[in-house]
């Protein structure tokens, strides 16, 4: 398939716009995962987990949005890389929690300076006052398509 120049996407609809820039960002991101020798599917898991240790598994579920058995797998197999560890908590034993390791928060480091480093070259693309238009723009757009509700036929 031929590259398109920027331009090629002027009179493309909004929605394909968007659907070209996610697949762009995640081929970005996924690029970076493989640079660092990590697989790309552990990503919402060293984010989430850095953000706070000692998640439960259904947690993980709910905010990766992926499935049961799909965060299980993922998890064993970063448990296997020393990327995380399992602990029992201590209020309530039937609980299992999920808490990185160092080796998984270096790792984290690493994701979490290429994210920096991209978001800061994409801000930089726009002045102060394109970037509050863009996140304003950005917000309704999402507040829409979350609702659910609100879509015609």
């Amino acid at each position: 398939m031929e590259e398109k120049k920027n331009n090629d996407f002027e009179n493309e609809p909004l929605i394909i716009k968007f659907k070209i820039a996610g697949k762009a960002l995640r081929m970005c991101l996924y690029s970076n995962s493989m640079r660092i020798g990590m697989v790309d599917s552990y990503r919402p898991f060293l984010f989430s987990l850095a953000n706070k240790e000692g998640l439960t598994q259904t947690e993980l579920v709910n905010l990766s949005r992926l499935s049961k058995p799909t965060v299980s797998l993922t998890l064993q197999q970063m448990e296997k890389e020393e990327l995380i560890s399992f602990k029992s908590d201590e209020i309530d034993h039937r609980k299992t929690l999920v808490y990185l390791t160092d080796k998984g928060r270096n790792l984290h480091k690493e994701m979490r300076s290429f994210f920096d480093s991209l978001n800061q070259d994409l801000v930089n693309l726009y002045s102060p006052r394109e970037l509050k238009e863009l996140n304003d723009y950005l917000d309704r757009m999402i507040q829409y398509l979350v609702k659910g509700d609100d879509f015609h036929d």
